[in-house]
């Protein structure tokens, strides 16, 4: 799938959806000051930023913070979907496309017990990128695959 195909399919998703609100609640990025962070770009845009809201949503966060920044950067113009390093992101897709409940609750369960591992240590570190890589390589062992190859074989069919 090419990434027009993929964002052409969230487009008309909604912007919330159980699981990766109930995520952002205890487990939304912070923002760091980091400017390829989604929370940093919602905060310097005067987007909401409130967990308890599931703020900002995940939808904005896909087609805006990521892919218009994506398009905007001269230097990746020729970037493929499918890196992503955000949980909350990775768990609306599969929701919203569709990815069984059961395996999107799971998922979220391992990156909540690899994040509250590493919050013991380094309560304010950024967690996110260590969390899916930890969450891939389980699904990988288990399943053959991640949660967005899953994610992707439900767009296609």
């Amino acid at each position: 799938m090419n990434n027009m195909e993929i964002l052409a399919f969230f487009w008309g998703k909604k912007e919330h959806y159980p699981i990766s609100d109930e995520f952002i609640e205890g487990y939304q990025q912070k923002d760091d000051g980091n400017p390829f962070s989604y929370i940093t770009y919602a905060h310097n845009t005067g987007h909401i930023v409130e967990s308890r809201l599931h703020e900002p949503n995940q939808k904005w966060h896909l087609l805006e913070a990521y892919f218009l920044c994506k398009l905007i950067d001269e230097k990746c113009v020729d970037f493929r979907i499918g890196s992503f390093k955000c949980p909350e992101l990775l768990f609306w897709m599969a929701e919203a496309a569709g990815v069984d409940e059961k395996i999107v609750i799971e998922a979220s369960n391992i990156a909540k017990s690899r994040i509250d591992e590493m919050r013991k240590t380094k309560p304010d570190s950024p967690y996110s990128a260590e969390a899916v890589k930890y969450m891939n390589e389980v699904f990988k062992e288990k399943y053959k695959k991640t949660l967005w190859e899953m994610t992707i074989n439900c767009i296609k069919n």
